[in-house]
């Protein structure tokens, strides 16, 4: 995995994290938020799974979970949840982009295209210097 994709990551895709905490928020949800900010992931996974116990049927929990999972480099763990929150969402845009950039980590290129692609044709605009890498990396012109 490349350093630059790590600060991809951080800038693009795990914003959702920062944007949704609420000032006084003591859910599991909100924990788990705080706890990844400080980069204690296990623990942050700890409180999402706490709050799968609860309500299992909650897109966001699983493509949070992913993404602390994704920042541990436990990539299959990451795929598994971000493609439970496109079984419970089929249109969740970002659990495709996210699922894609997991699978570029990994190397599964032809699975980062697909989801690329899902991820645009649902309305979410993949970040231009990702693209631009996977076509390098593919040899692709898409």
């Amino acid at each position: 995995m490349r350093i630059y994709f790590s600060c991809l990551i951080f800038g693009v895709v795990l914003i959702p994290f920062f944007l949704l905490i609420e000032a006084n928020g003591q859910t599991n949800i909100e924990k788990a938020k705080l706890l990844y900010m400080d980069a204690r992931f296990n623990d942050a996974i700890a409180e999402l799974n706490s709050e799968l116990d609860v309500d299992p049927g909650i897109a966001e929990t699983y493509l949070y979970r992913g993404n602390a999972y994704y920042s541990k480099a436990d990539f299959k763990s990451a795929i598994r949840d971000y493609s439970k929150a496109i079984e419970i969402d089929p249109d969740y845009a970002l659990a495709y982009y996210n699922r894609a950039v997991t699978y570029y980590s990994s190397q599964g290129y032809e699975m980062a295209w697909k989801d690329v692609h899902r991820a645009h044709k649902l309305g979410y605009e993949p970040h231009v210097d990702f693209i631009e890498q996977l076509k390098v990396d593919t040899g692709r012109i898409e």
